[in-house]
Parts: C-alpha cells; structure tokens; sequence
C-alpha cells in the first residue's frame, strides 16, 4: 500500500513538534499528498486521502494518543521521537524525510497491535497499552476483584491493578514488576500495583477471555494514562481484547523488537560475538 494523505498528530507542549509539523505540511504540498493537523482529541471527520497515514510528533504519549484516535479508522501509525524515550516511537527526526519518502512509495511494512476496549457510562474506550485501576489518593487504600466469566481469580488490595496488552507490557505494567510480553502475542496481563498480600503475582490470560473488574473503594480508572472515570464503591466494568488492530508502520531500518528493548529499557544481553568467544 503507498500513501497519498498523512494525518499529523503533534505534541502542543513541544515547539519543536509544531515546527516540524509545518515542514511536514511543507513537504505534502510540494509532493501533492493530502495533509491534516490534528490539534485535539477529537478523531477525523473526514480522511484526507484515499491511503493517509498517522504521524505522530513526540514522545510514546503523543503516540498513544494518535492510537486513540486512529485505530478505529484503521489508519496507520509512524511515530516521530522528538522525547525522552521513544520506545515505541523509534524515528529520529534526522530520518523522516527518508521515511516519508519510502512510506509515500509503499516501501513499508506493517506490525498489527492488539488492544483492550471497555464501555463505561456508555462510552467505549479502546487503548493501546492498558486500563488502570488507581486509589484515589496517596493516603487512600483500595480493593479490586478480578473475575474470568463468573469464575472468581482473586481480590487485589493495594494501589489498584492494570490490564495490559503485550505493548503495554513494557510501560505501566513493567514499572509494577510485571512480565515482558512480546509484541506479536495477544494476552492480557494482570499486574497488581503494590497489592497488601504476599501471595499476589502477575498473571497472563488468553485473550479470548474477558474480564470483570469490581472496584470496592474509590479510585479512578485510567485508560492509557489519561482518566476516564472517577469510581465509586460498587463501580463494575469489563475489559476484553478489541477487534480493533493499532497498525505500527515498520521500515527497513526500524530496529528489531529485543535491540529497541535493549537500547531503550537496558535489556541486558550479551553479543553474539561474546557468546562465540566464551
């Protein structure tokens, strides 16, 4: 697939997105492909191509934001590192112009990423990394009970708890000594956060499964960081892996999976030049 249009999502905190976000402008017109500036949260009304896809300008954040509001219209994503991380935004800005013309040309390929979704006050949500159950303050204690179907997994008292994809392994999840999941796998992974019983530990649950979570105290729901809800005692909600796909744009020179790991979150792995010689 080429690309005729790209949908630019920057971050507003960054002068650097913003300026660079109108030499992308720049550069669409004199190649004649479609351009729009995302500068809310609101998705598209309307695409501006036939083939368009996402920029994302900052950091994994901006990312998850442009997930949110362009995987239900099946648009997909390159993301531009102008932050500190970037793990899943691994372009430097050195290399876009290089990549915008290999994507233009089709010279792409692309990784599907399971989400989660949830429906809450009548609102469906979809994201990318995880859901989050969060006390509602630091002198605050909850308690959440996790069920498969109408079959009882546990009570988790503590902080909260996060459901999390296999991308949202590496964030959130990962913080709260959680597992890494590789990306290409469907699962969800249940990560207590500080949980006041010894015998609480990370679990990874098929995908096909879905989950309710009971919340007994009052604590926020999060859904990639950004609240969705202020819970009360009582508040019950369900989360299951989305038919919806996030598509992540691969070019030749994106970096494997365990070297982006590696370089960005000090995956500790020995060269193979090292192993031959031991």
């Amino acid at each position: 697939m080429f690309a005729d249009a790209f949908i630019v999502i920057a971050n507003p905190k960054k002068p650097s997105s913003a300026e660079l976000a109108l030499e992308i402008e720049a550069w669409c017109r004199r190649e004649d492909c479609g351009f729009l500036l995302l500068v809310g949260d609101d998705a598209p009304v309307s695409l501006p191509g036939n083939h368009p896809i996402g920029l994302s300008l900052g950091g994994d954040g901006t990312l998850l934001r442009a997930a949110r509001l362009l995987t239900p219209l099946n648009v997909p994503l390159l993301g531009v590192n102008l932050g500190a991380l970037g793990f899943l935004s691994p372009l430097n800005p050195d290399e876009l112009w290089t990549a915008l013309t290999q994507v233009k040309a089709g010279q792409f390929t692309i990784e599907n990423r399971m989400c989660l979704e949830t429906t809450l006050l009548e609102k469906t949500y979809i994201v990318l990394n995880e859901f989050s159950v969060l006390h509602a303050s630091a002198d605050s204690f909850t308690e959440v009970e996790v069920f498969r179907g109408e079959e009882f997994i546990g009570s988790y008292p503590g902080d909260g708890i996060i459901l999390s994809t296999p991308t949202g392994s590496t964030a959130y999840s990962l913080a709260a000594g959680g597992p890494v999941l590789t990306p290409e796998l469907e699962n969800i992974l249940v990560t207590p956060l500080n949980p006041h019983k010894l015998g609480l530990r990370p679990l990874v649950m098929p995908a096909e499964c879905r989950l309710l979570v009971k919340i007994n105290g009052k604590a926020s729901i999060l859904g990639d960081g950004n609240v969705l809800q202020v819970a009360t005692p009582g508040t019950s909600f369900e989360v299951a892996a989305s038919s919806l796909k996030t598509q992540l744009i691969r070019l030749d020179s994106t970096p494997d999976w365990f070297t982006l790991l590696e370089e960005k979150l000090h995956w500790q792995r020995s060269s193979p030049e090292k192993d031959l010689e031991s």
